[in-house]
């Protein structure tokens, strides 16, 4: 395996490729004090419409996040309320911050990989963000794994980003990294920015 910045694992873990090192203080509760801020991303924007179409509305969901450090997506969901989220746990596959020890992932009912995946060097690098994020999931047929990125014309305006990924892109990625199930929600189809569900199939 890469030993790169972008593939860096400890050894804690109970999936087959390593806990992702993370800063402990990611993990965040949610409550009614919360902010509510615009959103500034088309997922926070359409979160429920998502979940309602997954059937996914009535439970208080536990919800594990891959994303960039201070992402969009991290921003929004420290300022925005989310009443289906039970708590997030935040991590950050792109080692930019010093990090300070590493944390097991355990098992959530959604999880979401955003605001990551268009700036790392390798598909490689990409499908192993994809599979880790698929083996935090419980194994029960209600678990998703939601994978988004950068519209085109967020990609246009970024400095960092390496490469702009289309739908059929993440669909491939998906396979690749092992889900057995992908889709694109009927909900997201006017969406600027690419979005598919994928699952282990239950």
């Amino acid at each position: 395996m890469s030993t790169s910045t972008y593939d860096t694992y400890s050894t804690s873990t109970l999936t087959s490729s390593g806990s992702w090192i993370s800063d402990p203080y990611v993990i965040s509760k949610l409550n009614g004090d919360a902010p509510k801020n615009k959103p500034r991303t088309e997922l926070i924007k359409n979160f429920n419409n998502i979940i309602n179409e997954l059937g996914l509305n009535d439970l208080k969901l536990s919800v594990a996040v891959f994303t960039k450090y201070e992402s969009d997506l991290e921003r929004d969901l420290n300022e925005t309320t989310l009443v289906l989220m039970n708590y997030f746990y935040l991590t950050h596959p792109i080692i930019t911050e010093p990090q300070t020890g590493a944390v097991d992932l355990f098992s959530y009912d959604l999880a979401v990989v955003s605001d990551i995946l268009e700036y790392m060097p390798s598909t490689m690098a990409r499908a192993n963000v994809i599979k880790e994020a698929l083996t935090t999931l419980k194994q029960k047929k209600s678990c998703y794994l939601i994978i988004t990125t950068k519209s085109e014309e967020e990609v246009r305006k970024s400095e960092n980003i390496n490469k702009a990924l289309s739908i059929n892109d993440l669909i491939s990625l998906a396979l690749y990294a092992g889900a057995n199930k992908v889709w694109g929600p009927d909900c997201m189809k006017k969406s600027k920015s690419p979005l598919i569900i994928a699952t282990n199939g239950g």
